[in-house]
This record gives structure tokens, sequence and C-alpha cells, in this order.
């Protein structure tokens, strides 16, 4: 890569990323800017490591990008747009969400990833950051997971999440998403949010389906969700930061086993993610009616919808309607120690929610408080650091 090709770190298609206002803007502009230096260094040593990873377009992605992060800003997405040529392959023998990649390049995911993870692991043995920062390697799910330890910053551990993805032409728009495509001007969206959607197109990403010896690929969405999710109301944004805020608690809480007496875990984690809430709000953002809710009102229209996809176990996938984000639930999460029954859990976990919305307090603040990126937080990071 030459001196002259810098990569456009923190790009976010066309629009600034609004980042969060309780920080201190020169607090805000240090993390964002050491994380900018540390990534850039790494991926650019990557490829003189292996050539093989030049990147034509690093995107920040994920609740950074969306301006929905809470608590602290230590957590950064990064889709790594791989300069190589290759065709897609979409057929119908495939799940829905997943392309075929037809390359004269070795583009299997798993192998791939394990490859990138030796160059990067070459290039922090052969990179001097700082005597004050230090980094740390490995591979997590279909990312490679960078964590920078630099105690300078007020908030000192930052986790990266690398993702390799490839970027078919932007005239193309997957099959699989064919139905979105062709309503979602009539889907209360605006204009210029489904123009911007399609203008940027899709990514893929790395992901294995059991049994397939073709260069699968997922297709990613997470660009056009965070279009969609910038031009959110501030009081749908504020929504979503306490739900998380709530997600997060419920996932502390525990149920006795009746036959060994141990305190077990609710598979809260499970059945309740940040991707599952998200995929609401998009839902509900269609209904042009429920923008005009106050944020109290439109947590519980979050709630409620939840609980029926819990009850239901169904929840339709916003960009892919053929895919049920609750299909794969089976069984208990493995490693839970549990002799009850599935259901003792399924249904201890929709109480809670249950519980909370026919408790949900009328003042907001202190969710509201949690999930703010403000002083606390960076406060006693300093203290413990």
């Amino acid at each position: 890569m030459a001196k002259s090709d810098k990569l456009p770190l923190f790009r976010v298609p066309n629009r600034q990323t609004e980042f969060h206002k309780p920080y201190e803007k020169g607090e805000l502009l240090d993390i964002e800017r050491k994380v900018k230096d540390s990534v850039s260094k790494i991926l650019e040593r990557t490829t003189i490591e292996d050539p093989s990873f030049e990147f034509k377009d690093v995107i920040l992605s994920g609740s950074m990008a969306e301006g929905l992060k809470v608590r602290q800003l230590n957590e950064f997405d990064f889709l790594l747009v791989l300069n190589t040529k290759f065709e897609v392959k979409e057929d119908d023998t495939l799940q829905p969400g997943f392309v075929n990649i037809i390359s004269e390049e070795k583009l299997h995911p798993f192998s791939l990833r394990r490859k990138f993870y030796r160059a990067l692991m070459k290039a922090l043995q052969n990179l001097d950051l700082t005597d004050k920062v230090l980094v740390t390697v490995k591979i997590h799910a279909v990312s490679v997971k960078l964590r920078i330890v630099d105690d300078t910053l007020s908030c000192s551990n930052i986790d990266v999440d690398l993702v390799l993805a490839l970027q078919p032409p932007l005239s193309f728009w997957p099959r699989c998403s064919k139905t979105w495509q062709e309503t979602s001007s009539h889907n209360g969206l605006p204009a210029e949010v489904i123009e911007e959607v399609i203008a940027n197109g899709v990514y893929f990403v790395p992901r294995y389906e059991s049994g397939k010896q073709e260069p699968q690929w997922r297709v990613s969405f997470s660009v056009a969700e965070s279009i969609i999710m910038r031009r959110l109301t501030e009081g749908q944004r504020s929504a979503f930061r306490v739900m998380k805020v709530i997600l997060e608690r419920q996932k502390k809480k525990s149920i006795e086993d009746k036959e060994t007496g141990n305190l077990i875990e609710s598979f809260v984690d499970k059945m309740t993610t940040t991707y599952h809430i998200k995929t609401i709000l998009l839902h509900l953002n269609e209904d042009a009616s429920l923008s005009k809710l106050e944020e109290r009102q439109y947590l519980i229209c979050i709630l409620k919808a939840l609980l029926h996809s819990l009850k239901t176990m169904h929840l339709t996938h916003y960009f892919i309607p053929d895919i049920n984000l609750y299909s794969g639930l089976k069984e208990l999460p493995s490693g839970k120690l549990w002799s009850g029954s599935r259901e003792e859990m399924y249904r201890f976990t929709i109480q809670q929610y249950e519980d909370l919305l026919e408790n949900l307090p009328e003042d907001l603040s202190e969710l509201k408080n949690e999930a703010v990126l403000g002083k606390v937080a960076i406060r006693l990071n300093v203290l413990t650091s």
C-alpha cells in the first residue's frame, strides 16, 4: 500500500458520525485518535506482511457508527473491505442470506480468517506502537478481535472487532432481500433514506454453513442498518439506549434450580440480544405514527413487540423476510448446568419482561443516566485503571 493511500478509517457512508455528546470533546477526540492511529498502523503493517490483505475501504459499523453506544466508548467495529476481484453466485439451495463467492484467490471464510489472524500477529511482532500501548489478538466468531490497552486514555481497555468484508458492485441487491427493495417506498421510510440505503448497497462477511464446501459468505446489512438507525428521532434513539441498559440488567438475574438449589443464569442473553432489539426497532420504525410517541410510550411498544416475539418464537429479519431470528434457539445454551426443563427457564425469561412492562417506572431518568456515556463512567474507569 502506497503511503499516499491512507485508509479512510471511521468512514460512515455519506454522513459524518454523530458521536456521543456527554463526553467532553477533548476526551472523545483522544479516544478516537488513539484507536484510529493504532488500527491504521496495524492494518498497514498487516498489508506489508501479507499483500493479499489490501483494503480498499475501512468502515466503522455497529453502535459506534449509529451513535447508540451506551456507558463507555470501549468497543469499535470495523468492516475491512478487501481489494479483490470476485463474482457472486446466488443459489436457491443456499440458506437465505448466504452467497457463494467465485474468485481466483482463496476466499474460503475460515481459512481466510486464520490467514488474516496470522498476518496480524506478524504485524504486531514487527510493529512498535508505543511502550504505553498493549495490543492482544484473538479469533472471535466471524471476526478477529483486538484489545487495545492504553492507560493514558480515560477508557483504558478498548475492544476492536475487525471483520473482513467483500463489496459487490453497487448495482447488486441480493435476491433474498428483493421484497424489501420492491416495497421500501411503501414502508414509511423517507425517500432519501431508502435511496441512501440502496446506493450504499450490501457487503459480504465470512460465515460458514455446515456441510458446504464452496466459500460461502453471509450478506451483511450493517451499513444499511446504520443509515436507518442514525435517522431515527431522538425519542426512538433514547428508548433504544434505555432498552440496551434494561437488557444488561435482565442478563444479571438468575433462577434457582429446584433439584440442586443452584442459582442458574437465565438465558436472556440468548433469547434477547441487542440485534433482536434493533430488528424490532427497525420494524416499528415503518409505522410513522409511532415516531411521534414520547420515549416511555415508545419503550412500551418495544417491550410489547419483544414479548410477542418471545411468545411466538418468531422475529423476522428486517431485510430478509425468510429468516426467523429465533429459529436457531432450540435448546439451552451449552455450559448451563440446569436439571429443570427448558420450558421453565423459558417461562422465567418471559416473566421477567412481563414484570418489567407492568412495573416500568414513569420516570426513566435512572435508566437514561445509566445509558449515558458520561463523566461518571469515565471517572470510575480512571480510578480503577
